[in-house]
């Protein structure tokens, strides 16, 4: 079994009950798929395993926090795999909400590679809405937005999330183009 095919299993299995979630998972690994190219080869299974892996600490079988990328971090870790942990733990900018959350040390228990693995995971994640439809970094935030209450984290971190998130989706949408072109 390959490293992506076993992401893609544990996410099924931690995920499906989650039905929004589940969906929006997949696509999101859909997505990697497609942009792998986008990254160095060796670094294609990380991407996509990252990706369907990123999610995974919604899942009430390993929720612990109640932080999802640091659950979903400590699960994969528990299994040995530390780059895919710390990949899932900074996925989408998640020092911003942890930092509000009180999370920051345990957070910096992961590796941040700040690489293009990371920056087209969260491209991935932030242009791909809870249905699995692509859609805009705004269109993305609203949906989110919209899921929380005013006492929630998240609300105090989307303002944040946008003012990073968006060169960020500039810079690998014009990768994107211009790579496109020359295939």
């Amino acid at each position: 079994m390959t490293d992506t095919d076993w992401a893609h299993r544990t996410a099924g299995d931690l995920l499906v009950d989650l039905d929004g979630r589940w969906r929006h998972t997949m696509a999101v690994g859909e997505r990697a798929r497609e942009l792998a190219w986008l990254v160095d080869e060796r670094d294609h299974n990380a991407l996509i395993s990252a990706a369907y892996l990123h999610d995974i600490g919604y899942s009430p079988t390993i929720r612990d926090t109640g932080f999802h990328p640091i659950d979903g971090a400590s699960f994969l870790r528990k299994q040995g795999k530390n780059r895919l942990a710390g990949l899932v733990a900074h996925h989408s900018f998640a020092r911003i909400e942890a930092e509000l959350r009180g999370l920051s040390e345990q957070l910096d228990q992961f590796d941040d590679e700040q690489s293009p693995v990371s920056a087209v995971l969260a491209y991935c994640d932030l242009t791909t809405g809870e249905g699995g439809a692509r859609v805009t970094l705004k269109q993305r935030l609203n949906a989110i937005s919209k899921r929380h209450t005013n006492e929630s984290p998240v609300l105090d971190s989307i303002a944040d999330l946008e003012a990073q998130a968006t060169p960020l989706i500039a810079s690998v949408e014009r990768q994107i183009g211009r790579l496109s072109v020359n295939q």
